[in-house]
């Protein structure tokens, strides 16, 4: 894991790492293979949760992210997005397939398919810094 990474969710709860052959049964399951930094993350760590600077994030584990996507409709109202987590909320966070590069957006859960989602970042360690510096100059 890279040490913005590290750095980002040093707060947080972390789980063990999946194995590289289940994150990769995963990602036939999709039909996506999740960006290196993001699955370099997956390996040392199954999803964590907790306190990322003021913010709130919720990273879900590798085995809830099929589930949850599909609880969520997401195939069906925004088959571009794939989400990974949320804020714990009502805001969901995803990679979102329309382009090459795989930028992680922001949506409410209740606005999949409805609204366009909010581009973030466009890596994995640039999204753990937006979420960090979010709520930084708030009193």
């Amino acid at each position: 894991m890279n040490e913005k990474v590290l750095k980002f969710t040093s707060q947080m709860k972390k789980r063990s790492g999946v194995l590289f052959s289940e994150l990769k049964k995963i990602e036939s399951e999709l039909g996506f293979n999740f960006p290196k930094e993001y699955a370099d993350f997956l390996l040392e760590s199954n999803g964590a949760e907790g306190a990322i600077g003021q913010a709130y994030l919720v990273l879900w584990s590798l085995e809830k992210i099929k589930p949850l996507n599909q609880k969520n409709e997401v195939e069906r109202h925004a088959p571009h997005l794939i989400i990974f987590g949320s804020d714990g909320g009502d805001m969901a966070f995803a990679f979102d397939k329309h382009l090459i590069s795989l930028p992680i957006v922001e949506i409410a859960f209740i606005d999949i398919g409805l609204e366009e989602p909010k581009m973030l970042s466009q890596t994995f360690s640039e999204f753990l810094e937006y979420m960090y510096t979010k709520w930084q100059d708030l009193p």
